[in-house]
């Protein structure tokens, strides 16, 4: 059973990676036909740190 997991999980692997397209395909889910602005808050050891970001397709602007 073990052994079919591997196999199955190398399979998967291979499918999703070996295209070359998965890290695309990730990006343009995050890419939104949408233009947006919104505010944006970042907590850190270092302080907390406000900003604004501007996107519309294909590009974005931040600035903190």
């Amino acid at each position: 059973m073990r052994q079919i997991s591997t196999i199955l999980l190398a399979l998967i692997f291979t499918l999703v990676v070996g295209t070359g397209h998965a890290g695309e395909l990730a990006l343009d889910l995050l890419d939104t036909a949408t233009p947006y602005t919104a505010d944006f808050t970042i907590s850190s050891p270092r302080g907390v740190y406000h900003g604004k970001v501007w996107h519309s397709r294909g590009r974005e602007r931040r600035e903190v």
